[in-house]
This record gives C-alpha cells, sequence and structure tokens, in this order.
C-alpha cells in the first residue's frame, strides 16, 4: 500500500467597509482565520505524525482620493498589518524532538500612492516594511507606470520592485519521519524583479493584445536537498541567485454584448545553481503555460457562467522515490477544466456553483505526490 496524509481545513473571513456618499476617504478593516491540520500514516497504513498551522490577520486600509479625472486625480494610501503564524508538530513518539509548537508575529506597514494625469500617464509607488518576530525587518518597494498613446491605442508599461518572502512555518519546523526534516536556519527569499510591455487595442477597444517581457533575479531561494544515506528532504538556500525570465502574450475579446474571451501564453525560462559554478532548470517549473477563459452573462446579468482551461507544460522533478534525488523525472503535460455559474436571485442574494477539476484529471506537479481531483463547491452569497 502507500503512504497516506488525511488533511481538514477551515477558514474564515469578515471584512467592513465604511465609504460614505461624497467622501473622498474610504476605510477597510479586515479579520481573516486558517486552521489546517494534516495527518500521516505510513504503508503500512499506522499512524506516524500529525501537524497543525494557524493564521491569524487583521488589516486596516484608509485610502485618500483627491483631485480630478480630466487633469490630474490621486489617491494615497496608507495600511497597517498584524499577522500571527502558528504550527504544531505531533509525533507518535511522544518524546521526539519533532514535538512542538511554534508562534511567528508580524506587524507591516504600507505606504502607496497612485496618480492619473490627463487620461494618459498612469504612475503608482509603494512602500511596505515588514517587523518581523523571527527575521530581520524588511522593506520592500515598487513602482509602476504606464503611458497611452490614444492616437494608435497603445499603451506602453513597465515596471520594477524587490520582494521578499519568509519560510513556511513547515518549512522551518515540519517532520515527517523518514521523509521530511525541517530546517529552522531558514532565511527569507529575497527578490528584484523588473518587466515592460506593450498592449495594442483595436476593434474600438473591444480586443486588445498584451505582449510582456520580465526579468527576475532570486536571492537566498529556498530549495529542496536530500541528505544520505537515506535521502530525507530538507529545504535549504541556495548560496547564490536564481534567475527567471521569459515573455508573456495576453489577448483579451469581447464577442458581442454576453461574451467575453481571454487566453494567455507564458514562456518562462527559470535556471537555478547548480553545483559551484553551473546552472540547470529549474525543478517543477514548466517552460510553457497557457490558459483560456470564456465568460457568459445570461438573463439580462442575473446570471453568469464562466469556463477555464489551464494547461501547464511538461516539466522535470527530482526522482527520489526509486532512484537518488540526483536522477530527474520528466512529468507530463496536463490541462484542467474549471467551471463556474452565479445566479442572482435577489438584489442582495446570490447563488454559486464551482466545479474544480471538472474531469478528474489525474497529474503531478511534484513527482509521487498527486494532485487534488474533482472538486464541487457551493455558496450563498448575501450583501447588505
Amino acid at each position: 500500500s502507500l503512504n497516506r496524509a488525511e488533511r481538514t481545513q477551515t477558514y474564515g473571513r469578515v471584512g467592513l467597509r465604511y465609504a460614505p456618499a461624497g467622501s473622498r476617504v474610504e476605510q477597510r478593516a479586515n479579520i481573516g482565520i486558517t486552521r489546517s491540520r494534516s495527518r500521516f500514516h505510513n504503508n503500512a497504513g499506522i499512524y506516524s505524525n500529525s501537524n497543525e498551522g494557524r493564521r491569524d490577520k487583521y488589516d486596516y486600509q484608509a485610502t485618500l482620493r483627491f483631485g480630478d479625472a480630466t487633469s490630474a486625480s490621486h489617491a494615497l494610501t496608507g495600511a497597517m498589518e498584524y499577522e500571527r503564524t502558528g504550527f504544531a508538530n505531533s509525533n507518535v513518539d511522544p518524546l521526539s524532538l519533532a514535538n512542538q509548537d511554534r508562534n511567528i508575529d508580524q506587524t507591516s506597514g504600507v505606504l502607496e500612492y497612485r496618480g492619473a494625469y490627463q487620461g494618459r500617464l498612469f504612475v503608482a509607488a509603494a512602500v511596505r516594511h515588514d517587523d518581523n518576530a523571527r527575521f530581520q525587518s524588511a522593506t520592500t518597494w515598487r513602482g509602476t507606470a504606464a503611458f497611452v498613446l490614444p492616437s494608435t491605442n497603445t499603451r506602453l508599461h513597465g515596471s520594477v520592485g524587490t520582494g521578499i518572502a519568509n519560510p513556511g512555518l513547515f518549512e522551518l519546523f515540519g517532520f515527517i519521519p523518514s521523509t521530511f526534516i525541517g530546517n529552522a536556519d531558514l532565511t527569507p527569499e529575497q527578490s528584484t524583479s523588473w518587466d515592460m510591455g506593450i498592449e495594442q487595442r483595436f476593434m474600438d477597444g473591444r480586443w486588445s493584445a498584451d505582449l510582456t517581457y520580465f526579468h527576475a533575479d532570486l536571492t537566498d531561494e529556498i530549495q529542496t536537498v536530500f541528505l544520505p544515506p537515506n535521502f530525507n528532504a530538507t529545504v535549504v538556500n541556495a548560496t547564490r541567485d536564481s534567475k527567471r525570465q521569459g515573455v508573456e502574450l495576453e489577448l483579451r475579446a469581447a464577442l458581442g454584448v454576453q461574451w467575453d474571451l481571454r487566453a494567455s501564453y507564458t514562456y518562462t525560462d527559470a535556471e537555478e545553481p547548480k553545483g559551484d559554478a553551473n546552472y540547470a532548470r529549474e525543478l517543477r517549473r514548466p517552460r510553457q503555460l497557457v490558459s483560456l477563459n470564456v465568460n457568459y452573462a445570461f438573463a439580462a446579468e442575473r446570471g453568469n457562467f464562466n469556463m477555464g482551461f489551464d494547461h501547464n507544460g511538461r516539466h522535470e522533478d527530482s526522482e527520489f522515490i526509486t532512484a537518488t534525488p540526483a536522477t530527474t523525472a520528466s512529468l507530463d503535460a496536463y490541462t484542467l477544466i474549471n467551471a463556474a455559474a452565479q445566479w442572482r436571485f435577489t438584489a442582495q442574494v446570490a447563488g454559486l456553483l464551482r466545479l474544480e477539476n471538472a474531469l478528474g484529471t489525474r497529474y503531478q506537479d511534484t513527482f509521487g505526490f498527486a494532485q487534488p481531483g474533482f472538486g464541487a463547491y457551493a455558496a450563498v452569497r448575501i450583501s447588505f
């Protein structure tokens, strides 16, 4: 028999928005709670260990808008966030060092400016500061600009910025016997990225095509390695930068009053350090991604139907189950079909139905780990 994992997840979110008529100030406040639990059984069906994840997030945001649409309009946003993430690991052996309960607190502040000048120049600049209880404080920033040429329906756009991603709690403290050992010495990943592109509108603006080139350098990337002699997996920070670049083509079309179509193609060349000097194609990064989405609004827009097709190209992963981690396996390309429908019963009440992986396609993003099959979700949305 195979190793088995059982997972349950619970999500909750409450948000308030206050924007009085005629006011230039809009305020939002949100509370979000996430809980997850995983239980692992070995190939004999015997329980081996479990872990729990927790995330509580509180945020407040205020936006001030001023200026006018004809000459220059501006928006200034300030936000504060507090997040506590927690992780508990429980092993079948009550004396195991893998048994632990950890929490990490982070407080963040964000300031953003957005401006539009005469409907032709659009700019945005943002800075964010994170004060983390475990990692060093970090400040990241981003700037974007777009310029419209009305005579040709052309838009030029670009952006540049920095980012940071903290290690996950499972990467830091996780433990699955004979499979995975966390690394509490991990440091955050850091990135510098930029992109530039051109968008062209035609058919009276109902159709558009956008071509973008992007480039990113990733420092201290978190990578999976396998420890001899049993080749247990763990994660480490790469000693050299990883590089990613590529192009993305996006097409949008309004096919009459009720139909909308969106399609995109992305080619990514991702390389990661290999050995002391060489680079190799990054694992689990398909070179080609294709997406197609069709939306249909009907019954005077009371009803809406949406269908999406997502194609992931072939990619490589470590073959660490029957061979050594240095051996790679090629994972087949796959296509997923997702669908969603909504019906608005009244101005305040709407019903929603969503199907994920509607055909139950069997596929792998990571070698040896099957991805979720068919899923169906129903919900009721009530507005006040």
